[in-house]
């Protein structure tokens, strides 16, 4: 019976061994090296996708403050001139005038829009914004709306105050007849010499009190809203610098 001897296997050189393991490691550090790559830049992407929301946000927030500010000035300068008229008695000459300053000072709302900020801070889209100065100058900008958006409050109250005032002393029908139909709004003089529910001097000395407090609120207001506006541009420059933003955002401007 013949039989067939098989030759033996030649032995791997462990140097094969090595080559084999470190071809092996090389091509699984490789595609983690290029998979981490790949998730950094898909959240760099998002970062600057949540920096240009931001800045869109903040140049609304802008202009939302012009005006404001626009609307303050003139709303102070008005209670200026019915508060002069109340103390000094003249308000019995200049009746239209009166009425007219009466209804014109009022609180002004400030609506920011925050809705990429609540995304970055509810969201975790911060943990995006790889650079710590960043993230605090963006937090310094929502911190001083929040503090605006309170002083803005107090002023609303103290308006309520006022309006509750003026309901004691003023014609009611004569309000209503300087109400223009298209805004809503008392912007319509009243005709001829209408004259106050009262002429008693110490109701006319408290609605001139709380006149002063609005108007008072009013000015606090439109410094620490041109202190806002200017910081705001700052922060719109130093980020669109920072993610080399300098194209203009649809549908966000800046108010002349």
């Amino acid at each position: 019976m013949e039989v067939h001897h098989h030759s033996p296997t030649a032995r791997k050189k462990w140097t094969h061994y090595f080559w084999e393991f470190f071809m092996l490691f090389l091509a699984v550090t490789l595609g983690f090296l290029v998979e981490n790559q790949r998730e950094h830049y898909v959240e760099h992407q998002r970062e600057r996708k949540y920096i240009r929301s931001l800045i869109a946000d903040i140049k609304n927030d802008t202009a939302e403050l012009n005006r404001n500010i626009r609307l303050r000035d003139t709303k102070s300068k008005q209670g200026d001139s019915l508060i002069r008229l109340l103390i000094s008695g003249r308000y019995k000459e200049f009746g239209s005038n009166t009425y007219y300053l009466a209804g014109a000072l009022r609180s002004i709302r400030f609506t920011n829009s925050d809705g990429t900020m609540q995304q970055l801070k509810n969201a975790g889209g911060l943990r995006l914004i790889r650079k710590q100065f960043i993230i605090d100058s963006v937090m310094k900008y929502d911190y001083l709306i929040k503090a605006l958006i309170l002083q803005v409050d107090r002023e609303l109250e103290s308006s309520n105050r006022y309006g509750d005032l003026t309901g004691e002393i003023f014609d009611v029908e004569v309000f209503y007849n300087m109400i223009d139909p298209t805004t809503g709004e008392r912007a319509i003089r009243p005709n001829g010499n209408p004259q106050l529910l009262t002429n008693d001097r110490m109701t006319i000395n408290k609605l001139a009190l709380q006149a002063t407090r609005v108007v008072s609120l009013q000015r606090l207001n439109l410094r620490t809203m041109n202190s806002l506006k200017a910081f705001s541009i700052r922060l719109i420059e130093f980020l669109q610098e920072e993610y080399h933003l300098s194209e203009r955002l649809p549908g966000a401007h800046f108010d002349n």
